[in-house]
């Protein structure tokens, strides 16, 4: 999207938005292979997606505004940080 001429920002939420619905169901019927409570789980991960979204987009503001990363990188970076905690949320408080 920066190629769009999109503030980086916008960008990050309009990414996350388009990947919500197919990573959902991506994980839950292939990575932890869970068919039941669909409800249930959809509402968590809906809880855990608005967290990552604020969490990611604070990253990517800092590393941008007062690291001076370039965005391309700094999404890379935040995008990165927000991967390593998620398996574990997902595992532990999404898909129980």
């Amino acid at each position: 999207m920066l190629q769009l001429d999109v503030w980086y920002v916008t960008a990050n939420i309009i990414s996350n938005i388009l990947g919500f619905f197919a990573t959902f169901v991506l994980h839950k019927y292939i990575v932890f292979g869970k068919k039941d409570a669909v409800l249930n789980h959809f509402v968590r991960y809906c809880i855990l997606t608005i967290a990552n979204i604020v969490a990611q987009t604070m990253l990517l503001y800092a590393f941008v505004e007062y690291l001076h990363l370039d965005e391309g990188s700094a999404k890379f970076v935040s995008w990165f940080i927000t991967v390593l905690w998620n398996f574990f949320l997902y595992k532990f408080f999404v898909y129980v």
